[in-house]
This record gives C-alpha cells, structure tokens and sequence, in this order.
C-alpha cells in the first residue's frame, strides 16, 4: 500500500497522505515520498492545481510519526539528516509553481500543520483541530 499518492482528474492533482491506521502521521518514508510525488507533479504541464488531503475523516495528518523517532532521530546526526527531508518536503511545496491547496479533515497537528501552512490555501472543516505539541517532546520544527 502506498502511503503518498496522487489522483488526477482533469487538471487537478491531489495528494493523498494514506496511513489512517496513524492519523496520517508522516514517517521518514512518507516524508521522502511526498518529495518524489511533488517532482513528478511538477514535472506534468498539465496540472493547474495541487490538493493536499489525508486519508479518511480523522486527521490531514497527526504529524511526524513519533513512534519511529527513537531508531531514526535517536542523535544529533540523525535529528539533522531527518529534518533536511522534512525541510525538503515543506520547501519544495511552498515554491510549487501551481496553487496549493491543503483540504484539511479532522488533525492538523505538528508536522501536518506545518505540510499545510506551506500551502497558499487552507480550508478546513468544522470538525479540524490545529496544533504544533512539539515543544511538550522538546522538539524544535523548522524555524527558517
């Protein structure tokens, strides 16, 4: 199961962040997808807009997924290699050359808030919850 993918229909392009099971949290792999994804859609002259959305009804995504920190950001170097691909994801998506657009459902919390305020647009429904807890695990997001 692929957890980035995009959908095409007509001149709209839309990213799906597919792991339900996890809130949509975003792992090293999703993170390093979501960059291959952005390349390719970049890369289709076709496309005129791009939507972000996560998986199911309960979360745009819960952020990074924390359950795998202790074995891939468990030092310094580690930390610094897994944010350059955090960093890569959230700049490549905030110079896209197309409107962005996060569709945001339920979650937005930390590193999903910060893959949605990369986007031009945010729309939200009224059940969306926002916030950035990283500061509670002493974690600092991108401060550029």
């Amino acid at each position: 199961m692929d957890e980035v993918f995009t959908r095409k229909q007509g001149n709209i392009s839309t990213i799906v962040l597919n792991a339900p099971q996890r809130r949509n949290a975003l792992n090293h792999e999703m993170w390093k997808q979501f960059v291959d994804v952005l390349g390719k859609i970049k890369k289709d002259k076709s496309a005129r807009v791009l939507i972000i959305k996560g998986a199911g009804d309960l979360a745009f995504s819960s952020g990074a997924d924390i359950n795998e920190f202790a074995k891939i950001r468990s030092n310094s170097i580690q930390a610094k290699e897994y944010g350059i691909v955090v960093e890569e994801a959230v700049t490549n998506l905030q110079c896209f050359p197309i409107p962005t657009i996060s569709m945001i459902q339920g979650d937005c919390i930390g590193g999903g808030c910060e893959l949605s305020l990369a986007t031009d647009i945010r729309i939200a429904s009224y059940k969306s919850r926002f916030g950035i807890p990283a500061a509670k695990l002493g974690i600092v997001i991108g401060y550029k």
